[in-house]
């Protein structure tokens, strides 16, 4: 199985090497600046140096989006879906196409022979010839499995080598003492001649029937069939899912194309996606005797492609990877494994062959195709909720940056110490998180996560920095250098803004929301008044230096609003630079 790309853990990565880069260089001038220029004593500048450094790091991004991920396998376990690899319900959340095959998708894989066509006049009888080589043969698939049903099965010729039926030839045949036979693809058998029976096999293929056509031969081996002669053709009656179309209709309304790739006639699979109502049913193409390049060219100018080979299925996928397209595979043949391994994400069906699900990302238990739109739901569900969670932990990430930087060239000490940030950890970032990133959320995922993530964090981190750096700046203007006053007041207009910013993420209030909000705040103010002086070295501000973090705090809430605005407008514009070219 291969191993799935999570955009998340990409963008978590590329965040902790930034960091990783600039932390060690701007902790050791920040000690160097409190003990050299400021002339702190060394074990001052090593706390204050730890606190800056305890901020600038991203503990939590990686336990938050594997317990996330973690329970959401366990969501799907309830729907009767395996998760093999844990990432790839972020992928499929992120698909954008979703390759089908017919049976066992958009039909339910219960086949029926519909009626038999008789074409010419044989010595020996269709019904003697199909039980002869469905008792003769060593594999048996969904096909045969009907047509024994049908027809039965029964030993009465002498066989002297089969040929099975392979998804590359789309025909199976039997050489026979008593005569050489093939059941396949009609236009496959016939090549050249199937124009003369043609005019009988398009009404039915017309009208979603699978057509097979049954012929004698004059000698057969793997690659080729001499002077084949038509028998009868056997009608063979597709059933649809029962919620297929529901299904599809959830596809069309979330902006996931849909493409149909079968081995099956092109005209038979479009009647049926269109019974479906998968969109642009209509635009189907044989991909029989073409090229790789004129593959590749039909890959996104067609929803329905019909005798397809395992070779083909592979490339077809890979073009639509090529073109920007994040697509998922769902199937359940060997010839199917290709294109699994290619798919970004690879869905395969419990019913379906174990090299297919060895191969796949997710195994539907109960073989159900409708289960789909939960396991997306599910994915959105997840990274919206752990982009939501972990822009609570980036605030705290840049702003500690953005003043660490700042204090470099500016007269002020760091301003708080490291357990003081523990408070403002547990209450701003840590509890929120959680509970936000197991919170139901469907909204249709948008843009890059490391983008989103950051552009939700900013105006919180700015707000910070401006608002911290006010207080420094007016307390030192003023003269207090009393240290737990100035403190106590960065740390709790960075509360403040914690709880804004949480607030914000909150929106809409749900009652579990509400619960968890009120709560959070009860608990700072509880565990202020119970050890804020004796453990978190608080003390009690002057009513001048409460009221300047008051009037911040104020200022900060249109600020916040206004630079969110602001950040989601050149995000919107670069997107659309982006869609432009």
């Amino acid at each position: 199985m291969k191993k799935v790309r999570s955009e998340i853990v990409t963008s978590f990565n590329k965040i902790v090497k930034v960091i990783g880069f600039i932390i060690i260089p701007l902790g050791l001038l920040l000690f160097l600046k409190q003990w050299l220029f400021l002339e702190m004593p060394p074990i001052d500048s090593i706390e204050k140096t730890a606190a800056a450094l305890i901020g600038m790091i991203p503990e939590g991004l990686y336990l938050l989006t594997s317990v996330a991920l973690a329970i959401s396998v366990i969501r799907l376990a309830r729907e009767k879906t395996l998760v093999q690899e844990m990432y790839s319900i972020e992928s499929l959340a992120r698909v954008d196409v979703i390759c089908v095959d017919k049976t066992g998708t958009i039909t339910s894989g219960e086949m029926a022979v519909s009626e038999i066509k008789e074409i010419s006049n044989a010595a020996i009888s269709t019904e003697d010839i199909i039980k002869n080589m469905l008792a003769s043969a060593k594999e048996e698939n969904i096909t045969s499995r009907v047509l024994s049903e049908y027809f039965g099965k029964e030993k009465t010729m002498s066989l002297k080598y089969e040929i099975p039926f392979s998804s590359k030839r789309k025909w199976s045949g039997c050489v026979f003492k008593e005569g050489t036979f093939v059941l396949g693809a009609p236009e496959i058998i016939l090549n050249d001649n199937y124009k003369k029976i043609e005019d009988i096999v398009i009404p039915y293929s017309s009208k979603g029937f699978r057509v097979l056509l049954l012929a004698e031969a004059k000698s057969i081996n793997e690659d080729s069939i001499e002077n084949p002669s038509p028998i009868s053709l056997i009608i063979l009656e597709n059933k649809l899912r029962t919620n297929v179309a529901k299904t599809f209709s959830f596809f069309k309304e979330n902006g996931v194309d849909v493409k149909v790739i079968s081995g099956d006639n092109p005209m038979t699979v479009s009647a049926v996606a269109k019974r479906a109502g998968i969109e642009n049913a209509e635009k189907f193409i044989d991909l029989s005797g073409l090229s790789d390049d004129e593959v590749k060219t039909a890959a996104n100018n067609f929803t329905v492609f019909g005798r397809v080979n395992p070779r083909q299925k592979k490339i077809l996928i890979q073009e639509l990877k090529n073109t920007g397209k994040t697509p998922a595979m769902v199937g359940d043949g060997v010839n199917d494994v290709l294109a699994l391994r290619e798919a970004s994400c690879s869905i395969a069906m419990a019913q379906g062959s174990e090299a297919a699900k060895r191969v796949s990302n997710l195994i539907l238990l109960n073989s159900d195709f409708d289960l789909i739109p939960k396991i997306i739901y599910e994915g959105r569900r997840v990274i919206n909720n752990i982009s939501r969670s972990s822009s609570l932990f980036l605030v705290k990430n840049i702003f500690s940056i953005l003043l660490t930087f700042a204090l470099l060239f500016l007269p002020f000490p760091f301003p708080y110490e490291p357990i003081q940030l523990t408070l403002i950890s547990s209450m701003t970032i840590g509890i929120p998180s959680v509970i936000l990133a197991l919170e139901p959320d469907r909204n249709i995922i948008k843009g890059k996560f490391i983008l989103n993530t950051i552009a939700k964090a900013l105006p919180s981190a700015i707000a910070d920095f401006f608002s911290v750096l006010a207080i420094l700046t007016i307390t030192y203007f003023a003269g207090i250098d009393n240290h737990a006053e100035i403190a106590t007041s960065t740390i709790l207009m960075m509360a403040l803004i914690g709880f804004i910013t949480v607030f914000r993420a909150c929106v809409p209030f749900t009652k579990l929301r509400k619960i968890m909000f009120g709560s959070i705040l009860g608990l700072f103010v509880l565990t202020v008044v119970l050890i804020g002086k004796t453990v978190l070295e608080f003390t009690l501000l002057p009513p001048r230096l409460l009221a300047t973090v008051a009037v911040l705090a104020i200022i900060a809430i249109p600020m916040i609003h206004l630079l969110s605005v602001l950040i989601e407008k050149i995000a919107q514009r670069r997107e659309n630079k982006i869609n432009v070219s």
